[in-house]
């Protein structure tokens, strides 16, 4: 089912096309291969803020489909994974669980650390989801990618410098 105006596949298209020529200088853009060449571009504060603008585009596309309260998604996020991450600037690694439950257009995302639980709304689709979360005083942002039915993804504190990654298996 397509978005009015677009063909199957068509927003996909433009999003890929405005990552691989926005920051181009030339009229040949080389798209970026990896994280690494992500960085040598801009870092991965730009990588950060053009997956934050993916996310809102699919949300926006999938929000104006017809029905797609409805949906059901291969990759729907909602369920129990074992989590492995690490924290930014590679300042040790963690394992844990995650929880995704779905309220309404949103999620509710609970992560198990160690002795500490973590709290987090999210908003996204089969393909991305963006979530804000908290712990006692501390907030942040993340944001993942489906990767068959486990997720990958950035995360940061508020007013962080750096990223951490994260991994979910579903269980």
């Amino acid at each position: 089912m397509a978005a009015k105006g677009f063909k199957n596949g068509r927003l996909a298209q433009l999003v890929e096309r405005l990552l691989y020529t926005q920051d181009v200088g030339g009229s040949i853009p080389s798209p970026p291969t990896s994280f690494g060449s992500v960085k040598a571009r801009g870092g991965c504060f730009t990588m950060l803020r053009k997956l934050i603008f993916i996310v809102a585009l699919i949300v926006g596309g999938v929000a104006a489909l017809p029905g797609a309260s409805s949906v059901a998604w291969a990759g729907d996020p909602v369920g129990n994974y074992s989590v492995v991450g690490s924290n930014p600037g590679g300042k040790g690694r963690y394992a844990g669980t995650v929880s995704v439950e779905r309220t309404g257009d949103t999620f509710r995302v609970t992560w198990d650390i160690g002795n500490q639980t973590f709290i987090g709304t999210g908003i996204g689709s089969e393909k991305g989801l963006a979530v804000s979360y908290r712990t006692g005083n501390q907030t942040g942002l993340a944001i993942y990618g489906a990767k068959g039915n486990d997720w990958e993804g950035v995360w940061t504190f508020t007013g962080g410098k750096e990223v951490g990654g994260e991994v979910w298996t579903r269980r």
